[in-house]
């Protein structure tokens, strides 16, 4: 699959995308001009017609990880040297 660029990718680029048929493909193109742009696929999680599978298709074809979705943040996990010291205790 090619990369896209959701703020200029026409109806026929976006229906290369599996799960964007033209009606999807048409309200993406809308949102994008009712908002100004995409800046993020998520943006567009509550369009008519959206399902989670098409997220994650458009995610990989705009270059996103689902990771930037849920804001990017990492848990840092604790290290064995800090769980030892918690144990001591």
């Amino acid at each position: 699959m090619k990369s896209i660029d959701l703020n200029t990718a026409s109806r026929e680029d976006l229906m290369e995308i599996e799960g964007i048929d033209f009606i999807l493909a048409d309200n993406i193109i809308g949102y994008r001009e009712e908002h100004g742009g995409i800046d993020r696929v998520d943006d567009l999680r509550d369009l008519s017609g959206m399902s989670e599978s098409t997220l994650e298709e458009l995610r990989a074809a705009a270059g996103e990880s689902a990771e930037s979705e849920e804001g990017g943040e990492e848990v840092e996990e604790a290290s064995e040297s800090d769980t030892e010291e918690e144990e001591e205790w």
